[in-house]
């Protein structure tokens, strides 16, 4: 189920670099949970009849609980909401995978300054993934959507893999021996501490956390431990992020 074709070891100098770009919060603006998860409150809150933001409390805490045991189901959208409903004695039928493929996503989820720093990134020669925790069912249709595919030689995804970020197996598959590797994200977490525990290069793209969904509050993963090794504020900066790391290198 992987996207694309693994790169054979013999096309290290064809590149620069291999960066591996987080999706919700670096390139885009959380669209599957803004357009997905409302659609799921009203519902259960309907049926259940009880308020929305009750509702949300629940699926939150649900999903912040897997998180803390860093269960392999922690990011399973559809069995957080099946579990939630079981709990409140109601049935949940609905697939989110096909809401979010019937969905019409805006191009305003997709941050203004994404596809000309990717495209710029691809222009200077480096191998593009996008490395998400997302499962693969939710995150292919939103980049099809959003026609941000387009830039990545695979989407990287817990379920294709069988490993999260903070799993060296994770990345292993995609390292190539010559290239530097470099995780870039906004979760401190996930895109900053593992990585580097696992000897990538990281670029922390460090803003305000304006989403009830935020990992580094909620894990208990000690984050002083690691530091990144360019911190920028937005994605447009990434390009002599990019250029630093590998010229410090030389």
């Amino acid at each position: 189920m992987l996207i694309n074709e693994n790169i054979d070891q013999g096309n290290a100098n064809k590149y620069k670099a291999i960066l591996f770009i987080d999706l919700d919060g670096t390139l885009v603006d959380f669209p599957f949970r803004k357009t997905v998860m409302p659609f799921v409150y009203e519902k259960i809150s309907k049926k259940a009849g009880i308020p929305v933001k009750k509702v949300r409390h629940l699926i939150v805490e649900e999903e912040n609980k897997r998180e803390i045991l860093i269960r392999n189901d922690r990011y399973d959208w559809d069995d957080i909401t099946r579990t939630v409903a079981r709990r409140l004695g109601i049935e949940w039928t609905h697939s989110l995978v096909k809401i979010i493929e019937e969905s019409n996503l805006s191009k305003e989820f997709v941050y203004p300054e994404s596809k000309p720093t990717l495209e710029q990134l691809i222009r200077k020669g480096y191998l593009l993934y996008a490395a998400t925790n997302g499962f693969y069912r939710y995150q292919n249709p939103v980049l099809e959507k959003l026609k941000l595919k387009q830039y990545f030689k695979a989407i990287i995804t817990p379920d294709t893999v069988g490993h999260y970020k903070n799993e060296i197996g994770y990345f292993k598959p995609f390292l190539i021996d010559g290239l530097t590797p470099v995780m870039i994200g906004d979760e401190y977490v996930y895109d900053v501490v593992y990585p580097k525990r696992f000897g990538l290069k990281t670029v922390w793209i460090n803003k305000p956390k304006k989403s009830i969904w935020n990992v580094d509050e909620v894990s208990k993963v000690d984050i002083s431990t690691e530091k990144p090794d360019m911190t920028i504020r937005s994605i447009e900066e990434l390009p002599k992020a990019i250029e630093t790391i590998i010229r410090l290198l030389q």
